[in-house]
């Protein structure tokens, strides 16, 4: 949960590439990366983005990063 604006966004992803054998998990490199514009003039969409690593078929180190977006998860408050 977002301490800024208490917004629930996933906190890991894991995709499962049956055809290609590869089970990929994604996890942020840092927590906080929720861009959020308080007070802005112009009413700006508030989202998360940021780079993550991607482990492979369960390796205990990143073997590849990567960069995900999530729009869609804050609401605008009425």
């Amino acid at each position: 949960m977002s301490p800024h604006t208490a917004t629930d966004y996933p906190a890991s992803w894991q995709l499962d590439l049956t055809e290609q054998h590869l089970f990929l998990t994604l996890e942020p490199q840092l927590q906080d990366q929720e861009l959020y514009f308080p007070g802005a003039v112009l009413a700006a969409p508030t989202y998360w983005e940021g780079a993550v690593d991607v482990y492979v078929n369960g390796a205990n180190s990143p073997t590849g990063v990567g960069y995900v977006e999530l729009t869609g998860y804050a609401q605008p408050k009425s």
